[in-house]
């Protein structure tokens, strides 16, 4: 099977390993990766008419995505003034889409949770034209008036009681018509929707602001008199305040000063209303009235939303609600007040589009930082982890014309069970990495092609490709790893600032570099433990990238004890600071890191006319060679995957030979980036992907380096030659080949990982020289 064949079931690979996950019985779930919700003007409308993205965006939403997956969505606006499901068969109808009414969380959406608190008491409800809110509160289960209510109740005479300054006496009279708004007498239009209601013995409880009001005169004055007690019968009255000198609750259900929707200007909304109304009752009373506010960017209706997306969750992936993990939630609106200080505040990760309130071409930055800015909300969708995966897929997917393998997705479920990592996650891992990371070159030699050839003796010739690693940034593929894990821990994380994110870690060598290098490019803080042997140019290097740098003793205990107490150090100095261990190699994040190498490898080599047939690359942790492994066989089923190491430190041949795990004992070597064992999580991987570990000693490794710094002219590190030492002078391997090639009667490309390039000038020309020409 081609590479080319492969690299283009990526999309499928993705998707497989989604249905077939699904369908296994008991078996592990693959949740959806990521949850949104979308403000609706000004992000998925403008007034009446739909964005134009906005319909992709909902077919995505909806499963109609490669991965075939239905993602978690609601809408979450400060608008409202009708009920949840009259809105949601309107933008059904809008957006060619069936929006569920759970899927529509207004304004007031969350006084739904009050109904209990007043059960059997009276409501006052605001906003909105005629009796629209008061229709969406009584279909919530209020007991619900409205202004005109009280207007009609005027109307009709009825005796009150009038408080008289601070004596509250009182005296029953005939109500004067237009006494209590002297601006506005009721239409028959107006008449014919209110609700009749004896307000002096029928107290207000609750004045609850519903939706935007219409007319702020009325309103004003009629809530001002509910909250002063003017209605209601004196000894009624007294009795209210005996528990609460402020009887009468006031809440606000959208604090937004200002909308846009399909208006060439902002205009004033809910909250203007909030400021005014305020202001008035102050000027009359000293002081303003407590209330409760609701809506962006208030937490009660974040945590609601939440829960709302939680039992979307449970239902796609038909689990128990109480068994539901959340994925990461997005927050896509156009109003930095409201919504991206919302989704800031609840954790959440904040798209800010530039289709609605804010406009960048003011020149003004966002009152609230957002995670990300995008010209609409289609192009906020490709800023997503989600978009990262399928954008990679659909580019090799329209770039090649491929067959599917049968086997990848059971590979691939298989995978998901039994290990730490997986194809998929190497795939998510490149998408996320990719704009961070060199993809470093590929290199031949045909000079090198005869050496391996001759030294093969299998009857067939070799070709070999070089994969660059030792040109990545700070000079080693462990630059992948440690930008992926800084990555997917802020991902893991909505909303945090990187400069609150500290990363820590014990390494002597290019981890150290990689970890601090890819914290500081991203804002982050790093503290790196090193020991005090560690040479002078690589403690120079990591401080360079601005990592705090704690020396100690050169054994693995005390760089771990030293570890811990910088961490806790870290939590008294920093105490907002959020701190992360970023391991070597024996972590998901880091070998899915390292595994994207050979993704890009596996594409390179075809585009050169060199697909691969083997794989070979150093081993000592096992972060690479597992994550590699992942992802050559997921990709190109068949291929054999190798790893190399020095004789000296063999502890990783030793364990793949006896299928038991077998640690490093005072190794031997000059390779110093190969002198740890396996991990507990690498050295699975390794056993069940990896078709052979072969071996080099100090001179075959010695003629290798000399054999790339001089006819290659790369500057490699040793760790790095030990791969071909193993192509050139192992008995193993060349009897390895033999067989590979006689089943397939041809010859083998093999693929070369230089894994970097960090090396001591000295310490190199000591051993090229050590060496003799041959």
């Amino acid at each position: 099977m081609h590479v080319l064949s492969v690299l283009d079931t990526i999309w499928m690979l993705i998707q497989n390993i989604y249905i077939a996950v699904r369908s296994l019985h008991g078996g592990p779930r693959r949740r959806p990766p990521v949850a949104f919700a979308f403000d609706i003007d000004g992000v998925l409308l403008r007034g009446h008419t739909p964005i134009p993205a906005a319909f992709e965006t909902i077919k995505m939403l909806e499963g109609q995505n490669e991965l075939g997956v239905k993602i978690p969505f609601i809408t979450l606006t400060n608008g409202g003034g009708v009920v949840e499901d009259a809105r949601a068969k309107e933008l059904s109808s809008q957006l060619n889409a069936n929006i569920k009414t759970s899927q529509v969380i207004q304004a007031h959406t969350i006084i739904k949770s009050l109904v209990p608190k007043y059960k059997g008491k009276a409501v006052l409800v605001l906003g909105g034209i005629g009796d629209s809110v008061r229709r969406v509160a009584e279909s919530y289960g209020l007991d619900a008036y409205t202004p005109l209510d009280i207007l009609a109740w005027e109307s009709t005479f009825v005796s009150i009681v009038l408080h008289m300054g601070a004596q509250h006496s009182s005296f029953s009279y005939h109500l004067l018509q237009n006494s209590i708004s002297p601006f506005h007498t009721l239409s028959e239009e107006e008449r014919s929707t209110t609700r009749p209601g004896n307000f002096s013995t029928t107290p207000i409880h609750a004045v609850i602001v519903f939706h935007d009001p219409r007319n702020w005169l009325l309103d004003t004055q009629i809530v001002c008199d509910v909250l002063q007690g003017r209605y209601v019968e004196s000894s009624l009255w007294e009795e209210m305040k005996k528990a609460n000198p402020n009887p009468v609750d006031l809440i606000f259900c959208n604090p937004d000063l200002i909308w846009r929707a399909a208006f060439p200007q902002p205009r004033l909304g809910q909250g203007g209303f909030i400021t005014a109304f305020q202001a008035v009752y102050q000027a009359q009373f000293g002081k303003t009235y407590p209330f409760t506010q609701y809506g962006k960017p208030y937490k009660d209706t974040y945590d609601w939303a939440k829960v709302v997306l939680r039992n979307q969750l449970a239902e796609v992936e038909q689990v128990d609600v109480n068994h539901v993990e959340m994925p990461p939630i997005y927050m896509i609106g156009d109003n930095p007040a409201s919504d991206i200080a919302g989704a800031n505040g609840a954790g959440w990760g904040s798209i800010l589009v530039h289709t609605g309130v804010y406009d960048p071409t003011t020149g003004i930055p966002p009152a609230h930082t957002p995670t990300h800015q995008a010209k609409d909300v289609g192009e906020a969708m490709k800023s997503m982890k989600l978009r990262y995966t399928l954008t990679l897929t659909s580019i090799l997917k329209l770039r090649y014309k491929l067959d599917l393998q049968s086997n990848i997705s059971a590979m691939s479920v298989e995978a998901t069970r039994k290990y730490a990592a997986s194809v998929s996650d190497v795939l998510m891992a490149m998408g996320m990495i990719r704009s961070h990371v060199h993809r470093t070159p590929v290199m031949t030699s045909k000079t090198a092609d005869q050496l391996a050839t001759d030294a093969q003796h299998s009857g067939f010739p070799v070709q070999l490709v070089f994969k660059c690693e030792n040109l990545q940034k700070i000079g080693a593929f462990k630059f992948r790893g440690a930008t992926n894990a800084i990555l997917q821990i802020l991902e893991s994380h909505p909303g945090l600032d990187p400069s609150s994110l500290t990363v820590v870690t014990h390494s002597s060598g290019n981890h150290a570099q990689a970890l601090a290098y890819a914290a500081r490019s991203v804002g982050a803080r790093a503290c790196i433990v090193m020991p005090s042997n560690a040479t002078p140019a690589k403690v120079a290097a990591v401080r360079g990238y601005g990592a705090l740098v704690t020396l100690c003793e050169p054994v693995l205990t005390a760089r771990e004890e030293t570890m811990y107490r910088v961490i806790e150090e870290e939590k008294v100095s920093h105490p907002e600071q959020l701190v992360e261990i970023v391991p070597p190699y024996d972590d998901p994040r880091i070998i899915s890191g390292q595994g994207t190498l050979a993704v890009e490898f596996l594409e390179q080599a075809e585009q050169i006319g060199r697909p691969l047939d083997v794989i070979i690359t150093p081993v000592g942790g096992g972060g690479m060679l597992s994550g590699c492994s992942l992802a050559a066989t997921g990709l190109k089923p068949g291929i054999k995957v190798v790893g190399a190491e020095p004789a000296g430190s063999g502890d990783a041949y030793e364990s793949f030979r006896t299928k038991n795990w077998v640690p490093s004992v005072n190794p031997q070597t000059f390779c110093d980036g190969l002198l740890t064992s396996t991990g507990k999580l690498t050295f699975p991987i390794i056993l069940d992907h990896v078709d052979a570990i072969c071996t080099a000693t100090e001179e075959q490794i010695a003629r290798a380096m000399k054999f790339v710094w001089e006819r290659m002219k790369l500057v490699i590190e040793p760790s790095s030659a030990v791969p071909l030492a193993v192509v050139l002078y192992s008995s193993e391997f060349h009897e390895a080949v033999a067989r590979w090639s006689a089943d397939r009667q041809t010859g083998l490309n093999i693929g070369i990982v230089i894994s970097g390039g960090n090396v001591n000038m000295q310490t190199a020309l000591e051993i090229i020289n050590s060496v003799s020409e041959k």
